[in-house]
């Protein structure tokens, strides 16, 4: 399939049904390709594992991405923590969502090899999903994070306006110690 599709891309003028059609358009809008799955996730299915989970990036898109930043990407000095969080994101919803077959053979081969030291099938996935899932959250987090910080310095606040926290002073007198 990754073959019919690279071939059907690279010669799109030669096949007119397939450069016109609404699966070539919807694939070519997406934001995450797959070079980026191999980038940052290190798993290479190809663009038929893209094609196939084209829903997904779309739904983590606009849950994820557009909810938190109305201009995508263009605000932020490098589009890379948004792109490593959506391909994190899709890959865990990919195997808690799709069939066996249709994930990527990296994370099958992963489920074998866990499901061969006893475990069952459908609780390996969940752990691998939630390994996945795990990660998007720590880079959405920081993409939070980073996206405060800049709206404070936007808004005027600046590293000694923020708030700090101190904790209080304990002495040796206070009733709670004793």
């Amino acid at each position: 399939m990754n073959q019919l599709l690279s071939y059907l891309n690279s010669n799109a003028n030669d096949f007119t049904a397939w450069k016109d059609s609404n699966e070539k358009k919807d694939f070519d809008a997406l934001p995450v390709s797959a070079a980026d799955f191999q980038k940052w996730v290190g798993i290479s299915g190809g663009d038929s594992f893209t094609m196939s989970v084209r829903w997904i990036i779309n739904e983590v898109w606009n849950e994820s991405v557009l909810s938190r930043l109305p201009s995508p990407v263009s605000g932020l000095p490098s589009p890379d923590p948004v792109l490593r969080a959506v391909c994190y994101e899709v890959i865990g919803r990919a195997c808690q969502r799709l069939d066996y077959y249709c994930l990527p053979e990296p994370l099958r081969k992963s489920i074998d090899d866990a499901s061969r030291k006893g475990d069952k099938s459908e609780t390996v996935r969940e752990k691998i999903a939630k390994i996945y899932l795990d990660k998007a959250s720590q880079f959405w987090t920081a993409l939070d994070i980073s996206l405060k910080r800049s709206d404070m310095t936007t808004n005027g606040a600046t590293e000694a306006s923020r708030p700090v926290f101190r904790p209080p002073k304990i002495y040796e007198s206070d009733s709670f110690v004793h």
